[in-house]
């Protein structure tokens, strides 16, 4: 979890149910091709060290990307390094927003069941 702007401290991992608050939606084809041209596009990560997860999101009322990037690390992606990120992505103005580094991207445990 990360503080954004001073923020209340949220997720920023598509694997976390609580790093969309707002909402989710469903990403087609399109829009994820659409993603990894522009990522390639504007060198965000060199793809051969990263691996990403995307899913949709809401903020602001807005839809939007919410990427997370792995780095490769002996040629597996490494959930819990420190060079992890998470970015937002628009999909309508095809723009990314600022780099939030030192993502934890790891699957959370699921919560212990009452007895």
């Amino acid at each position: 979890m990360l503080c954004a702007s001073g923020a209340v401290a949220r997720s920023y991992n598509c694997a976390d149910p609580s790093s969309r608050p707002e909402g989710k939606w469903s990403l087609d084809a399109n829009i994820s091709q659409q993603v990894v041209a522009d990522i390639a596009s504007r060198g965000l990560g060199a793809p051969r060290h990263f691996k990403y997860r995307m899913c949709g999101s809401m903020e602001n009322g807005q839809l939007i990307v919410l990427i997370g990037a792995f780095e490769i690390i002996d040629g597996a992606p490494a959930c819990d390094s420190e060079e992890d990120f998470a970015v937002f992505y628009d999909p309508r103005n095809r723009m990314f927003g600022e780099v939030i580094p030192g993502v934890n991207l790891c699957v959370p445990a699921a919560p212990a069941r009452a007895q």
